[in-house]
């Protein structure tokens, strides 16, 4: 939340202070080095930002504001719990708008007005029963498998053992040689091609202007 400005910050957890109709209480995990404390009906401040798994996880969260990580919005997804994200830079932009795309989230663009267009988009996901409709049926898919993942993850630390690394499963991109991997036997291939064609060209255009010639002066 470097990123953002102190103003901005202190607006976007205004609308909370100012807002009882939206949400009765909140909790919050963020940096407050130099963001003026407002009376919050609950606030945590943790230098710590990435403690939000139990959050999510309890029974009473409607609602998770992200900006729109990979493990954000997976959490997202496994425990049920539609999303607003506030995507800043890197996969966080793609994932915001897949989660957009399947329903259960709203994109609000990091901007001046992201406090009101914040409240607007958390008034619309509140009031909104699809959005939470739509995450609880994806974690219902998500969590609908033969095998639980902790014993799927057990079942192939043994299987790396037991077969010395598992060399069977390892990718062919750490064997591929250097100009594959850079594409450069395609790109040659393609301009032989072009070069086989553009003299092919170039030697039946010359035929044809010689015989072209030879029966000129004829």
């Amino acid at each position: 939340m470097r990123l953002v400005k102190p103003e901005s910050s202190n607006k976007a957890l205004s609308l909370f202070h100012s807002s009882n109709d939206v949400l009765t209480s909140f909790m919050c995990t963020y940096k407050l080095e130099s963001i003026v404390r407002i009376n919050l009906a609950l606030v945590l401040a943790s230098s710590a930002a990435y403690v939000i798994f139990p959050l999510t996880a309890h029974p009473n969260c409607i609602l998770f504001v992200t900006h729109g990580g990979l493990l954000s919005t997976t959490e997202s997804v496994h425990f049920g719990v539609p999303i607003i994200g506030i995507p800043v830079a890197g996969d966080q932009h793609n994932n915001v708008k897949k989660a957009v795309h399947k329903g259960f989230a709203l994109e609000v663009e990091l901007s001046y007005d992201t406090p009101k267009d914040l409240k607007s988009a958390i008034e619309e996901v509140l009031r909104n029963p699809s959005y939470r409709e739509r995450v609880k049926y994806l974690s219902l898919v998500y969590h609908d498998r033969p095998v639980p993942p902790a014993k799927e993850m057990v079942h192939w630390v043994e299987h790396t053992v037991k077969t010395r690394g598992a060399p069977h499963l390892r990718s062919r991109a750490l064997t591929t040689p250097w100009y594959q991997k850079m594409y450069l036997d395609l790109v040659a291939l393609v301009a032989a091609i072009i070069l086989g064609l553009y003299f092919t060209a170039k030697r039946l255009f010359k035929k044809k202007s010689s015989i072209t010639s030879s029966k000129k002066y004829n």
